[in-house]
């Protein structure tokens, strides 16, 4: 797991004051704190939550570091435990007010008139964004775009600190390229900006925006942005640095965040094989394999093992009294694979 790096969030200027950052935020934090704002969400009558106001997401990185995967699984975790989220993807904008198929020039920060249009495009998925949280009753809202430069970055949070809506910063860093080489090829390159394009056209094209983009890249800084909250991931959670984390709702942000996996892999779902209840036609009980059960068990094993799959994980249930015996003798074939590593997971007395 990633090593995460809390920051204070006590830092002042060097003259003792507070600067202009922090007291505008300030004062968004004392406004959206007021008990009055507090909503609660009945999409999860079992799990009940609540947020102490709306909260906008915003994705900062270059393109191809994953932050639309993000976006869309974060979406998906917080709509799954009760709270109204929505992603707002900028570059859906894009395509639909200026088509898509766009070159790499377009996307050139010495291209004056590409960068007004963008910028409509951004301030048109901004005011969505607040009307679904202030008028459509949505809770959060995922600014899913590059929001590379801090101008940028002081538009949506200005706009957002308007409506008194909290803002948090999540960047994507990746310097792997590999890893960046292998979503180009494999996300971007099928998308409605390079459809019917050769593919290798489609990856120098792509190549050279990121370029562009690179050239005004301003990463979140310790520093400048010491009043924001945000999170920092790098080179897929291999380092993860937090700052301003000041709520239970963007705690569990951080916290999905740095438990999340973004590369490829395969997860693979099994029951036991026959037992002599099955055998009887019985439902339930806690018996022991039949002979097809245990034969079934050492092919299993064999299935496993010839894949030889790297740090090997297998999560197993347990019965309220003892271990299930079908499971366990499933598993002791799997034991020969190596580094395999066995997780029991329910009740056990």
């Amino acid at each position: 797991m990633a090593t995460p790096v809390l920051t204070s969030s006590t830092s002042v200027t060097s003259d003792s004051r507070p600067s202009i950052r922090t007291k505008f935020y300030t004062r968004l934090s004392e406004k959206s704190l007021d008990e009055n704002e507090i909503s609660f969400s009945d999409t999860s009558p079992s799990c009940p939550q609540y947020i102490q106001s709306k909260l906008c997401i915003v994705t900062v990185g270059l393109p191809a570091r994953g932050k639309t995967y993000v976006s869309m699984k974060l979406a998906r975790y917080l709509r799954w435990i009760g709270i109204n989220t929505k992603v707002f993807n900028v570059g859906n904008y894009r395509r639909k007010n200026v088509g898509a198929r766009q070159s790499h020039k377009f996307f050139d920060p010495n291209n004056k008139d590409a960068i007004e249009q963008r910028k409509r495009c951004a301030t048109e998925a901004l005011k969505d964004v607040i009307k679904y949280l202030n008028v459509e009753e949505g809770q959060v809202a995922v600014f899913d775009a590059t929001n590379t430069t801090r101008e940028r970055r002081d538009m949506v949070a200005q706009e957002c600190h308007r409506n008194l809506i909290k803002v948090f910063y999540i960047e994507l860093v990746c310097n792997d390229d590999d890893l960046i080489s292998e979503n180009i090829k494999e996300v971007k390159i099928n998308s409605p900006d390079y459809q019917g394009i050769d593919q290798e056209e489609a990856v120098q094209d792509f190549s050279k925006r990121i370029k562009s983009y690179t050239t005004i890249y301003e990463p979140l800084d310790l520093q400048y942005d010491r009043d924001c909250s945000w999170v920092k991931l790098i080179d897929v959670n291999k380092r993860i640095v937090a700052n301003r984390v000041v709520n239970h709702l963007q705690s569990r942000l951080v916290y999905f965040l740095m438990n999340m996996h973004i590369k490829k892999r395969n997860i693979y779902i099994c029951r036991h094989g026959e037992s002599e209840c099955n055998m009887l036609g019985q439902i339930g009980g806690d018996s022991d394999l039949s002979l097809r059960g245990k034969q079934f068990a050492v092919k299993l094993g064999e299935f496993i093992n010839d894949r030889k799959i790297p740090g090997l994980k297998v999560i197993m249930s347990v019965m309220s009294q003892y271990p299930v015996l079908r499971v366990c003798q499933c598993i002791h074939t799997l034991r020969t694979v190596d580094g395999v590593t066995i997780f029991r997971c329910g009740l056990v007395s």
